[in-house]
């Protein structure tokens, strides 16, 4: 399954700025109904092998946006620009309690119970909140508590406090996994 995700959505011409953060992030830029981008902007999509989709009808980007989409779905393991996922664990949100910081609520802790495999905190580990069969939150986990004690993983059955992107997404419902 291929999902996209919006790095910037800006209006005016392509600019250097766009290239290099399409570059960084292994992006494809997406343009609609501009003029063709600046020789220098042509010259920097060549060097940075950066992708530019550009249409002036609406219909024939978005076709070739789905074209773009399809080949990802379709492409193998391990070909350039295709991304292999593995679940490692998942756990059932239990309660939900504030993240204190000096007596002040910061941010909220997820009380979970892990039902399968293992939680990590590792920088490639990404978390996924999902409510309803809905993707609600995906990104980084910040803290893995047992106890009170910081942890590194967490294994099936047993319970911990997950801390999200620095407390910052706070979220969570009882019954989100």
């Amino acid at each position: 399954k291929v999902h996209v995700k919006v790095v910037y959505c800006g209006v005016g011409p392509v600019s250097s700025t766009d290239v290099h953060l399409a570059a960084t992030t292994g992006a494809k830029l997406i343009a609609f109904n501009l003029r063709p981008p600046a020789p220098d902007i042509d010259a920097q999509l060549r060097e940075s092998n950066v992708e530019l989709l550009q249409h002036r009808v609406i219909y024939h980007l978005l076709d070739e946006v789905n074209s773009v989409i399809n080949a990802a779905e379709s492409g193998a393991a391990g070909q350039s620009g295709s991304t292999v996922e593995e679940v490692i664990g998942s756990a059932t949100v239990l309660q939900v309690f504030p993240l204190l910081l000096s007596r002040k609520e910061v941010g909220k802790v997820a009380g979970c119970r892990v039902e399968d495999g293992v939680l990590q905190v590792t920088p490639s580990v990404v978390y996924r909140v999902i409510r309803d069969g809905e993707v609600v939150y995906e990104g980084p986990c910040s803290s893995l508590r047992q106890q009170k004690n910081d942890v590194s993983s967490v294994s099936k059955s047993n319970e911990c406090g997950v801390v999200l992107d620095e407390g910052r997404f706070g979220g969570y419902k009882a019954g989100d996994m």
